[in-house]
């Protein structure tokens, strides 16, 4: 592929027009760094009734991971509402699950690092409602929990740990912070199996409140976390010599049974077993006790619209979010269908993580790279799904932008298009991508392949790639007249490949 040679200039220029407009075009404050503001359909949660092309591109590129010809063909079979009411539904332990879960652990018993990282990578490529991986990506930055934390004889709690986020995504809120609160990788990576009576540990509970159910100082103390820690004692880990496997148990001699006073309540000291049901009663005492509802919906609405809400739109979600009894359905189902959604506001953009940069590619074009290059790529870029940094999962919006990411990210799609062309297995035709096959123009071409991309390119970016198409670089460096032939596969390998390779560093395909 002789894309390296001849648009470095073009890529480094695409790089750094990220980084000073933030990808948003016109010297503005780039996406992710503003919101909030825009004209009345930005704040309107009125159901939106007709739909554009650029709105279900727009649908797509932001719940699955991007828009891929069978996604775009579904939406036309089905129509806008019916797709994102079927898209909602997440089924649990489907027979997919269980193959790539066969294919990719050697031993569920004792699976691997790499292995735990690389099925969900395999799941986020393959599943067909990639939504289900979309929104499980949110919840696991949301509530950032690592696995590097856990031993080998811990690392297969990682799996349940996950398939909490991937299955109950769009269930109900207080069901799963009630099980968040006793998951036991959870339970070890904020220490609460060393929280004792003696010497209740109070990660937990800080977090519980500063970042999964309120946010920083919002109506919660010092004083609160304390007492709040005593509910949270009382859980261990017991290890088996026999099957060479930890658990996690309940002790009731280790947890506090005494009362405590939180936010104003009191919440009653239990005994035996039934100590583990205060950690019930912390949820259930926060939902009711404070504004859990307007910050979960500020956070659904921010990763899907755009940041900033303004308190109308948070407020009317959170009246939704507690009349649905905390179903979390009804609340994202809003959110997609409203013209906030599909306004000029919204679709300013939201620049996209290196997840979603690397798996909307090639779930747009059908590639399938390497589980090894996806892995590496991903972490190299600062994103390896699994391990997020610290309790603040991922940095997020503009800090994704940094030269290094820019780099990995375009050294990922050159992995993924060279590995491409020696690796015909993967029986891909480029072609299919094309609106007329192997009689397309290469105006055709170009712009087919940006709008499956959504790169919007001006006049003189179309020219420029049209033009390239319709070149060729000869051995001494002279560039010559070549017209695209899309029968020949030379052309398909070479020219295709490096229009694919320069789209993705546009600086608009950075954004979702």
């Amino acid at each position: 592929m002789q894309v390296s040679r001849r648009w470095d200039a073009v890529v480094a220029a695409a790089s750094f027009a990220i980084l000073l407009t933030g990808c948003g075009g016109g010297g503005g404050a780039g996406p992710g760094l503003g919101g909030g503001g825009g004209g009345p359909e930005a704040v309107s949660l009125a159901a939106k009734t007709t739909f554009t092309a650029d709105d279900v591109g727009h649908l797509l590129n932001r719940t699955r991971f991007g828009p891929a010809p069978a996604d775009l063909t579904a939406v036309q079979q089905q129509g806008v509402p019916l797709f994102i009411d079927t898209m909602l539904v997440l089924p649990a332990n489907t027979p997919q699950e269980a193959q790539v879960a066969t294919d990719e652990i050697e031993d569920p018993l004792f699976p691997q690092e790499h292995e735990l990282v690389r099925w969900w990578l395999r799941l986020m490529q393959e599943n067909p409602n990639p939504f289900q991986e979309v929104l499980a990506l949110f919840w696991h930055d949301h509530f950032a929990t690592s696995q590097e934390i856990l031993g080998g004889d811990k690392k297969q709690w990682w799996l349940a740990h996950l398939n909490l986020l991937r299955h109950g995504g769009t269930g109900n809120l207080r069901t799963m912070l009630t099980q968040l609160a006793t998951d036991w990788t959870m339970l070890e990576w904020l220490d609460g199996v060393d929280s004792t009576d003696d010497a209740p540990n109070e990660n937990f509970a800080r977090e519980f409140w500063e970042l999964f159910t309120l946010g920083v100082d919002n109506g919660y103390t010092q004083a609160d976390i304390v007492q709040a820690a005593r509910c949270f004692t009382g859980y261990r880990t017991r290890f088996d010599d026999v099957t060479g496997l930890s658990r996690v148990e309940f002790d009731a001699n280790r947890h506090d049974t005494g009362d405590k006073s939180i936010l104003g309540q009191t919440v009653l000291g239990r005994r035996g077993v039934d100590g583990a049901g205060e950690y019930t009663d912390m949820v259930n005492l926060t939902l009711a006790q404070r504004p859990v509802a307007e910050y979960m919906a500020g956070k659904l609405f921010t990763f899907f619209c755009y940041p900033n809400p303004p308190a109308e739109v948070t407020d009317a979600l959170a009246a939704l979010l507690r009349a649905s009894n905390y179903e979390l359905a009804p609340v994202i189902a809003t959110i997609l269908k409203s013209e906030a959604f599909y306004s000029s506001t919204s679709k300013a953009g939201l620049v996209k993580s290196p997840a979603e940069f690397a798996l909307g590619f090639v779930r747009a074009t059908g590639m399938r790279t390497h589980m090894d290059d996806l892995d590496s790529g991903l972490s190299d870029a600062g994103q390896r799904p699994t391990m997020p940094p610290n309790v603040n999962g991922w940095p997020g919006g503009a800090l994704w932008l940094s030269a290094q990411s820019m780099v990995e990210r375009a050294n990922y799609v050159r992995d993924c298009l060279t590995h491409r062309t020696s690796e015909t297995q993967t029986g891909l035709d480029l072609r299919t991508l094309l609106p007329e096959g192997a009689t397309s123009t290469s105006a055709q071409a170009v712009d087919a392949l940006a709008g499956l991309l959504r790169v919007s390119l001006s006049a003189t970016d179309r020219t420029t790639l049209v033009t390239y198409l319709d070149t060729q670089r000869q051995s001494n460096g002279t560039v010559v007249a070549s017209p695209f032939d899309a029968a020949n596969n030379a052309h398909i390998t070479e020219r295709v490949s490096g229009l694919l390779y320069v789209l993705a560093q546009h600086p608009t395909y950075h954004v979702r």
